[in-house]
């Protein structure tokens, strides 16, 4: 079972405003009690270079240990985290799934790190948005 919580980005240089997918209004992360050990997460592939303005889709593999685990996997560009979902898992289960959010406009192009990061692990790459033509 799982429940997803979008968080969207807005325009900035790699600045992002964070929205909770539940109201527009509320801009705070969601809150959850992490059960287990919480998950590993591993990169499987992006969609990068993408056009500035276009979705960056982050595929990615999660998993828990030994015991039911509920934790969140949150998808950060630089530092600023652009979303996130939220996942349940029973024990030894292992999931793939994407996150993504809208690119910025730029008229360079630009390279940055994007990071999936739980409770216990992160795995990072580097990406590329292309300028606006």
């Amino acid at each position: 079972m799982r429940r997803r919580d979008y968080l969207a980005g807005a325009t900035g240089a790699i600045g992002l405003a964070v929205l909770s997918g539940t109201s527009a209004a509320d801009t705070t992360t969601p809150r959850f009690h992490v059960l287990g050990d919480g998950l590993g997460v591993s990169i499987n592939r992006t969609n990068a270079p993408v056009q500035a303005g276009e979705r960056l889709e982050v595929m990615y593999s999660v998993g828990s240990g030994t015991e039911p685990t509920r934790d969140v996997v949150r998808l950060l560009a630089g530092d600023e985290i652009v979303a996130a979902e939220t996942w349940d898992l029973e024990a030894e289960a292992t999931v793939t799934d994407a996150l993504q959010y809208p690119t910025f406009r730029t008229n360079q192009d630009v390279t940055f790190d994007v990071t999936l990061m739980t409770h216990r692990d992160q795995d990072s790459t580097t990406v590329t948005v292309e300028a606006s033509e």
